[in-house]
């Protein structure tokens, strides 16, 4: 039987992943996770890292949704519909 792993609309309950995206966003110069924990109020940066390190999804099912987001942005922002078709589009499972 194959298990099933979540994607990206699942995973933003994570707390972590606030955490590490404020960080990321912030206007510090260094965006490690040692420099990030303590400026979002985390005691370890080692729980972010198990965020990152564990993390439940799959990368090339994120990899697709954040493409399918990104060309449904393009079509709508250029009242273009997106080719799918073309390979520049297609995920590579070998890179996830």
């Amino acid at each position: 039987m194959t298990t099933v792993r979540p994607t990206a609309p699942t995973f933003l309950k994570y707390e972590a992943l606030s955490f590490i995206l404020l960080g990321l966003l912030s206007p510090m110069k260094r965006k490690s996770l040692p420099v990030i924990a303590p400026h979002v109020g985390v005691e370890s940066h080692q729980s972010l890292h198990h965020f990152l390190t564990q993390s439940p999804w799959l990368v090339s099912g994120l990899q697709a949704h954040r493409l399918q987001r990104t060309l449904e942005w393009l079509a709508i922002s250029h009242n273009t519909i997106p080719d799918y078709s073309c390979a520049l589009y297609r995920v590579d499972p070998s890179r996830g």
